[in-house]
This record gives C-alpha cells, sequence and structure tokens, in this order.
C-alpha cells in the first residue's frame, strides 16, 4: 500500500496493521490538504513512520537513495523540456545512472543520452525493484501484519502475477 493510499485509509475505521495512536496521527494530519501538496513522495513516507514513532528510512541507503533518484527521472521525463545538450556535456541524471550498470544497448553511442537512453528495459527494472524495495522497507519499518508488497521471486517478468 502506498504511502497515499495509507493516509486514505486512516480515514477508514477498518484499517488493519497499525497501532490505534499511529491511525490517529495520521487522520489528524489528512484533515491539512496542504500537506498532501507541500511535501514530497518521500518525505510522506517519513511522516507516517514519525506518526508510528519509529525512525525515518536511511536517505544515505538504497533503496531510498535509488527510490530519490528514479523520482528525479520521473519528473525529468514528464516534465521534459527540450534544452541544448552539446556533445561533451553531461545530462546530470547521466553519471548516477551509468554508475549503477543500467545500460540500453540499442542507444549506445547516440547522443543526446536524454530523454532516449533512461527509456529502456534495464531502467524500468531497476525502478520497479526498488519502488518495490522501498514499501517493503517501509511496510516492515511500520510493522505491518500483512505486507502488500510482491515478494522478488514472485515476478519474473512477463503477465502480472494473479492476485487471486
Amino acid at each position: 500500500m502506498a504511502v497515499c493510499d495509507r493516509f486514505y485509509a486512516a480515514t477508514n475505521p477498518n484499517l488493519w496493521g497499525l497501532l490505534p495512536g499511529t491511525i490517529e496521527h495520521i487522520r489528524r494530519l489528512n484533515r491539512y490538504e496542504r500537506l498532501e501538496r507541500a511535501l514530497a513522495v518521500l518525505e510522506k513516507y517519513d511522516l507516517v513512520l514519525m506518526c508510528a514513532g519509529q525512525p525515518r528510512l536511511d536517505s544515505s541507503h538504497t533503496p531510498r537513495r535509488d527510490v530519490s533518484l528514479l523520482i528525479q527521472l520521473r519528473n525529468a521525463i514528464v516534465h521534459y523540456r527540450p534544452r541544448m545538450q552539446w556533445s561533451d556535456q553531461v545530462h546530470k541524471l547521466q553519471k548516477p545512472l551509468t554508475d549503477l550498470g543500467l545500460t540500453n544497448p540499442l542507444h549506445e553511442g547516440l547522443l543526446p543520452w536524454f530523454p532516449g537512453y533512461p527509456l529502456c528495459a534495464s531502467v524500468a527494472e531497476w525502478s520497479w525493484m526498488k519502488s518495490r524495495d522501498l514499501a517493503s522497507d517501509w511496510q516492515q519499518a511500520l510493522g505491518l501484519e500483512r505486507p502488500t508488497v510482491l515478494k522478488a521471486h514472485s515476478y519474473s517478468g512477463g503477465a502480472a502475477p494473479d492476485a487471486t
């Protein structure tokens, strides 16, 4: 369950897995519409952990560090504006993504690097895995009884796993 879903679910009297005090803290915060717009996604994860009396996820370690990079990549793609990029100029996301070993064999040597290079299977797989890992770590930190995150071995590509 995503962080925004947790906020919404806190208004549901049948919410399971969180202590009643945590639910009440989230409900009080959920009354402020500005809060949803003002906080970044990862700050919302930290806020729910704070409501549960847990420390925030460590931003210097993976998967949180990688999800922060993923959010930057998402924003660069979704809010793309063409800009002049010289052949010797490195895009701000190029080094962090290539340092992770993410490759696009269809785009090797082509310029400009962005936006084409990161639109590949290796980046898509990395994005899914790091998002899943962050959600799993977050749910564990909250002490949820029934985590809703797919296990690494439960999905190996292809058709989506059966939810039943």
